[in-house]
C-alpha cells in the first residue's frame, strides 16, 4: 500500500482507515503489543512521532515473525 505521510502516526491512522479490520490493533497509542513496525529493514520504530521520508518502506509485522 502506498502511503503520503511524514510520520509514523499519519502512517497508521490511514491504514486504519484503509483497513478497518485492523483497528484492533492501531490505537491512538500506537501498535498493540502483538504487533510491530520496521523502517527500511534496519530499525523497529514505535514513536508516533517518527519521521518518515518520501522513499522509506515500512513493514508491519506480526511481533512473533521470524521466530
Amino acid at each position: 500500500m502506498e502511503l503520503d505521510a511524514e510520520t509514523l502516526g499519519q502512517v497508521l491512522g490511514q491504514i486504519s482507515a484503509r483497513c478497518p479490520g485492523l483497528s484492533e490493533l492501531i490505537t491512538s497509542q500506537g501498535l498493540h503489543p502483538s504487533v510491530v513496525a520496521n523502517l527500511n529493514g534496519d530499525e523497529f520504530v514505535t514513536s508516533l512521532d517518527t519521521k518518515l521520508a518520501e522513499d522509506d518502506r515500512l513493514l508491519i509485522l506480526s511481533a512473533d515473525a521470524g521466530g
